[in-house]
């Protein structure tokens, strides 16, 4: 099975969940939808994957986008502002 080597970016809520900003990640997800499952599992995230946005190196994508080594993955959820 291969494995994937990518970096990924938590924002406002789910950086909190996550206790950081920034981490780097090996795994067998291939899709964003895959890592945000294994993310959600790992760290209780509180919004399932209709509320947050994936982006691949500064770009939105959808949850069925295909992963390569060295992505950079962030997860962007719902802005609140006031």
């Amino acid at each position: 099975m291969k494995t994937y080597s990518i970096s990924i970016r938590y924002f406002a809520q789910l950086r909190e969940w996550a206790g950081k900003e920034e981490e780097k990640m090996t795994g067998p997800y291939s899709t964003t939808l895959g890592w945000y499952e294994h993310c959600f599992k790992r760290y209780g995230f509180g919004l399932e994957p209709a509320l947050v946005r994936p982006a691949v190196n500064g770009k939105y994508v959808s949850w069925a986008y295909g992963l390569r080594d060295g992505d950079i993955l962030a997860f962007i959820p719902p802005v609140a502002g006031g």
